[in-house]
């Protein structure tokens, strides 16, 4: 099989951009992180390295550092860790790369039940649903 034109050729491993919408410490999205690099993926990171109490203002923080990443730097993947709905119209936007989201719970379940902040069956509610899917 012949190596892709996209991979360095110092470092024949295949490369991918992990984003995540909560903290890179979060158990989730660092078991993510070691068991691709374990499987011999060369990983670049970005997310905050601090817990998250705004889901949203975490997300804009992130988005220089990942159109900066994803416009000058070439990956073969791209990994949306947890919780990664509101960074996935932004990735989609900037790459044409494969991308692996990791939906591991839905947005329903986080704003209803985990944070409380919208109600079953309201209208917010019917639009995080819609919005991601």
């Amino acid at each position: 099989m012949a190596a892709s034109t996209s991979l360095d050729s110092k470092d024949q491993r295949r490369r991918l951009l992990f984003v995540a919408g909560r903290e890179l410490t979060y158990t989730r999205n660092d078991v993510l992180v070691r068991a691709l690099r374990r499987n011999g993926w060369r990983v670049d990171v970005i997310g905050s390295h601090e817990s998250v109490r705004s889901i949203s203002r975490a997300t804009a923080s992130l988005l220089p550092a990942l159109a900066g990443k994803l416009l000058s730097q070439r990956y073969d993947l791209v990994v949306v860790g947890f919780y990664g709905y509101l960074l996935l119209p932004v990735v989609r936007m900037l790459t044409r790369k494969p991308i692996l989201f990791d939906a591991f719970v839905s947005n329903y379940d986080t704003l209803c039940f985990d944070r409380q902040v919208v109600k079953p069956a309201s209208f917010l509610e019917k639009r995080s649903i819609t919005s991601t899917g």
